[in-house]
């Protein structure tokens, strides 16, 4: 026993060992900046496929934004040391409503899902760089992406 503790307080004084991070942090911040970068690319999708219907606004200046935020979140993800999560999903199954109001309640869908990804996200323990670049994207997507599909909405 009073081996086993002594082992414990040699490896716990190890300066390689006691500069890891805390357990699970990593892998937290890795899962929310893959879930938000995958969520991402499946807007980036939908909007592609609303847009072969027709150059509706808000959808090319909201889908150059979302362009921008996958960039930097895999820029991130990457400096991180978590790498480029792969794309699971096929593209040509993302489908979209030939109308525009029914388009553009599908993008509020699309955008309340991201917002959620992002609070989800949030929730977690995350690097500070992390945690900025989350909260940023965030509350372009709560203050101006909803906003204007809401519009959109109302404007038929």
């Amino acid at each position: 026993m009073l081996l086993g503790s002594a082992v414990l307080l040699l490896l716990a004084s190890t300066p390689a060992l006691a500069a890891m991070p805390e357990p699970g942090r990593l892998d937290d911040e890795k899962t929310a900046l893959w879930t938000a970068i995958d969520d991402v690319r499946r807007s980036i999708a939908l909007y592609e496929a609303t847009l072969a219907h027709g150059k509706w606004r808000p959808f090319p200046r909201i889908l150059r934004a979302k362009r921008r935020h996958a960039r930097r979140l895999v820029k991130l993800a990457l400096a991180r040391g978590h790498g480029d999560p792969p794309v699971l999903w096929d593209r040509a199954g993302v489908a979209a409503p030939p109308e525009r109001t029914a388009a553009c309640a599908r993008a509020v869908d699309q955008e309340l899902r991201n917002a959620a990804i992002y609070e989800t996200a949030l929730a977690q323990r995350l690097s500070p760089r992390v945690e900025r670049r989350l909260r940023a994207i965030h509350r372009v997507v709560r203050n101006r992406h909803i906003v204007a599909f809401e519009a959109c909405v109302r404007a038929g």
